[in-house]
């Protein structure tokens, strides 16, 4: 009888685990197609967005540069910082140790899709941890899928996972992991996780200090009271002490954790002054490197940009980060207040900084908030409930009894999840970086979001990058930077005064390759623009009139050869009157003889405006493909209030050229050619031998006492037979 009654108990515990065990497995299925889902759309996202050339030098380039560089022997260069501070190696901007394993990876792949497919399974991976996390803490599997759904789903996180590559994105995934390791006793697997994310950024030093407070801290202050009693006995009694002052011991387990979390808490101490010395020149002095300045070298404040005194700057906004940041978690967090103590670092970190960009949504600093925030939502997700589907339904339709507390609670939670998919990048009408939650959009064109279709050739544009030979110097816009970056000898023209402090390149000493983005001509260096068109300097080597960052030009040094063109431009001809020129020393009158009913028409000059200078229009930044051109301008010329003007004075100067060009053309016109009753046309040829950008035909008024008008100007290709 015995034995059949354990038989029984046997077949009913094996009867319960195996629906346990059922859901389970359920659960576990769920969290792998959230993880699939994700790494999958948002390497696609990102994907997109760099083949719409949405990333410029910073920071993707600086990643793929600095890998490459250091498996073809400079140990981490890149020409980003380099220019700016003088640095020769990434290591003295970051000291981690993680960029070597990647180079290698990067190495077997050297391709930006590379990069930005491990971010986004990086990201993906660390809902995983989180999902045990959760449930360790909550016991509910429910909770924990929900938690880490919402991780994957957190606007936050969305919008710094689609801007460039970072070293930041590996936080969720170590900081998870160790929580759930050390939570769990694991702390040997835990400490190693530790040290990984300790060599992945100098910043996770911080955040395993805060961690190791919130888990210690009922200890430590139970071990404070029994030093201060033990104290407060031993001097009421110095003499004769008593076995009841003694503490009494802790656990074994308890003792043991103390010892790993000390051990730990000292290795992040460490570990942290190690790896802001080695920002320093002293590493790079043994390594034979030329140590340079770095604004951010030292282990004060203000070293890292803090200062009391910068908490008043853009408090309003600092304040809105933050109340965003709970509000995107339900404020859920804020149930368990102790958790403020795993964001202590970086709640210190953004009031006392005045770095708009590290309490901005779409910048990287989303990853470093993330694990803070998910494990004090999962802590305060422990003492909320939240109904069931069968309930919710109920509810909706208004059948059974009154919704329970736990409804509202779920409907919170759904307008959460809604809230945050909404505002994250993955809807294209919303534009990162934010610079106010309450304001308009910010930072620069790039980061803004798409997911349009390339219409205008990301193909055509790296077979014209391919041209560049391995090694050879080139200096490169902005936002073609990415193109050219498996090249130790690339540089970028940045958005900084011109030319940056350390571009390796001058009048006498200039790059074999110029590759120019219609989208960014103001940043190419001036010492460089005199020779673009020189064609004893340079010549064109390929063009593309048309892509995501506008028309693209190839230079290269001593090039005599034809110029490739891969995406010429359709061939008819523009004309242009006041709706597009630009008015100089003129006003836009309505004029009934005039083509468009509009006229341009000069005013005197301003006192001590030297005539040359008064010019009448300028534009239209006309984009020409190579070939001949014919210029015809519609103009007249009258006397100001009837003043006797020679027929033989110049009235009117017209001049042409483009961006970096020579003067294409230049005449001067007398009073008696363009005085008369109607309009009198103007025409010359212009003869461009490649692709040129921003041409335009100004004219200038030389004579005070005439006035000159504007009808239209039109500029046409000269058909040749066989042309198209």
């Amino acid at each position: 009888m015995k034995s059949r009654k354990h038989a029984s108990h046997r077949q009913a515990d094996s009867g319960q685990a195996a629906p346990l065990a059922r859901r389970g497995i359920r659960w576990h299925r769920w969290l792998v197609c959230f993880v699939a889902i994700y790494a999958i759309a948002s390497s696609i996202l990102a994907s997109i967005r760099y083949a719409n050339f949405r990333y410029d030098t910073w920071d993707l380039s600086v990643f793929r540069q600095a890998l490459w560089s250091t498996t073809r022997g400079r140990i981490l260069f890149e020409a980003g910082d380099h220019e700016l501070f003088g640095v020769q190696s990434f290591f003295q901007i970051h000291p981690s140790f993680m960029m070597f394993p990647l180079a290698g990876l990067y190495a077997l792949a050297p391709s930006p899709f590379t990069l930005l497919i491990l971010q986004s399974l990086l990201t993906a991976l660390a809902a995983i941890p989180l999902f045990y996390l959760t449930r360790d803490i909550t016991n509910s599997d429910r909770k924990a899928l929900l938690t880490a759904g919402l991780y994957l789903l957190w606007a936050p996180i969305l919008s710094s996972n689609l801007y460039d590559f970072h070293l930041e994105s590996f936080l969720p995934l170590e900081l998870f992991t160790f929580f759930l390791l050390w939570t769990r006793a694991r702390y040997a697997e835990g400490f190693l996780v530790a040290i990984l994310a300790f060599l992945t950024l100098e910043l996770t030093p911080l955040f395993i200090l805060a961690f190791l407070v919130f888990l210690y801290f009922d200890q430590g202050i139970t071990l404070l009271q029994r030093i201060w009693l033990t104290l407060r006995r031993s001097r009421a009694s110095p003499s004769k002490p008593s076995p009841s002052t003694a503490s009494p011991e802790s656990g074994p387990s308890e003792s043991l954790s103390l010892k790993w979390g000390i051990a730990l808490g000292l290795a992040a101490v460490l570990a942290y002054l190690v790896l802001r010395l080695l920002e320093g020149p002293y590493l790079f002095l043994i390594l034979g490197y030329t140590p340079a300045y770095h604004p951010t070298f030292g282990l004060s404040t203000g070293s890292l940009g803090l200062n009391l005194s910068y908490f008043t700057a853009d408090l309003s906004m600092k304040l809105e980060y933050w109340v965003l940041l709970y509000a995107l978690l339900a404020f859920i967090p804020l149930v368990r207040p102790r958790t403020l103590i795993l964001v202590a670092p970086w709640l210190v970190f953004t009031f006392f900084t005045a770095f708009t960009d590290y309490y901005q949504f779409g910048y990287q600093y989303g990853y470093v908030v993330a694990a803070p925030l998910l494990i004090g939502f999962a802590y305060g997700l422990s003492h909320l409930q939240f109904a069931p589907p069968k309930e919710v339904r109920s509810a909706l339709l208004r059948r059974g009894p009154r919704p329970s507390p736990a409804v509202a609670v779920t409907g919170i939670l759904v307008a959460v999840i809604a809230a945050n998919v909404l505002l994250s990048p993955v809807n294209p009408a919303i534009q990162y970086p934010y610079t106010s939650v309450i304001g308009l959009p910010g930072g620069s064109n790039y980061l803004y979001q798409t997911y349009s279709p390339n219409l205008y050739g990301y193909d055509n544009l790296v077979r014209l990058t391919s041209l560049v030979p391995t090694g050879s110097t080139v200096l490169a816009s902005d936002d073609l930077f990415n193109l050219v970056t498996n090249n130790v000898n690339a540089y970028t023209t940045l958005w900084y005064p011109s030319p940056p402090q350390h571009l390796p390149f001058n009048r006498t000493h200039l790059p074999d390759y110029v590759l120019l983005s219609g989208d960014q001509l103001p940043e190419m260096p001036s010492f460089v623009l005199p020779f673009l068109y020189n064609q004893s300097v340079y010549g064109v080597r390929g063009t593309l009139a048309e892509s995501p960052v506008g028309p693209v030009l190839l230079f290269q040094r001593d090039y005599h050869g034809p110029s490739a063109n891969y995406a010429p431009l359709p061939v008819k001809p523009g004309i242009y009157n006041s709706s597009t020129l630009s008015v100089g020393y003129a006003q836009v009158v309505n004029d009934s003889s005039a083509r468009f009913n509009r006229s341009i028409v000069s005013t005197p000059p301003q006192n001590g405006t030297p005539l040359l200078y008064s010019i009448i229009w300028f534009g239209p930044y006309a984009l020409l493909q190579a070939g001949n051109y014919s210029v015809s301008l519609s103009v007249r010329a009258t006397p100001v209030l009837g003043a006797n003007v020679s027929t033989t004075t110049p009235v009117l100067f017209l001049e042409v050229d483009g961006f970096a060009t020579r003067l294409l053309f230049n005449e001067s016109l007398t009073f008696g050619e363009l005085n008369s009753s109607g309009w009198t046309n103007v025409t010359f040829s212009l003869s461009l031998p490649s692709l040129t950008l921003d041409t335009q035909v100004r004219g200038y008024l030389l004579c005070p006492l005439a006035q000159v008008w504007l009808n239209y100007l039109e500029i046409a290709p000269i058909m040749t037979r066989g042309a198209v």
